[in-house]
């Protein structure tokens, strides 16, 4: 059986939730300077990708604080298309990044055939440092704060082309509702 944190890659309700029409719905907003500017530094554009298949996306979320994680992932890798771990973390002193990657992760899905190897996903989340709760007020220094932003984008772009990734997933919750589209700016 499948672990906590973990979504069967053959299940009935990842099948809904992923079907053609979802994911079209979902990448219909992306703006083609967002791919050009992917392409610029290098980063795949996954989701284009994507959205040719006739089969579901089966994708899962890695946590490093879950010791049977790690053992769900050996099971299932290879019937994964993506895989996103949560490595990323907005500190709340200096809004700086703190990268916390499983070391045993990149080399599991590198041992697989490539035909069966996801695209691993860094995860950023505003939990704080004990996993206890989200800080939306994080998030709303950092979108305020132009040095940081910037310096945000740039420490992830570089733990993508560092580790060889395949992107970002922002996991940012609690956040004030009037600095919501700025999350997105």
């Amino acid at each position: 059986p499948l672990l906590p944190g973990w979504v069967s890659p053959r299940s009935a309700v990842t099948r809904r939730a992923v079907d053609a029409k979802a994911r079209r719905r979902l990448f219909s907003s992306v703006r083609h300077t967002d791919v050009t500017q992917a392409a610029a530094h290098g980063l795949p554009n996954a989701p284009f990708k994507s959205l040719a298949r006739s089969t579901p996306l089966h994708a899962a979320f890695f946590v490093n604080w879950d010791d049977d994680a790690y053992q769900s992932l050996v099971q299932h890798a290879g019937a994964l298309d993506w895989l996103i771990t949560e490595w990323g973390f907005l500190r709340t002193d200096d809004l700086t990044l703190q990268w916390r990657p499983d070391p045993r992760v990149l080399p599991l899905v590198h041992r697989l055939p490539v035909a069966q190897q996801p695209r691993v996903l860094a995860m950023i989340t505003n939990v704080d440092s004990g996993g206890r709760a989200f800080s939306g007020q994080r998030v709303s220094r950092l979108v305020h704060d132009t040095a940081a932003r910037a310096r945000f984008v740039s420490d992830a772009i570089a733990f993508v082309e560092t580790n060889g990734l395949g992107g970002i997933v922002l996991d940012l919750e609690m956040v004030p509702l009037r600095d919501t589209p700025a999350v997105g700016a």
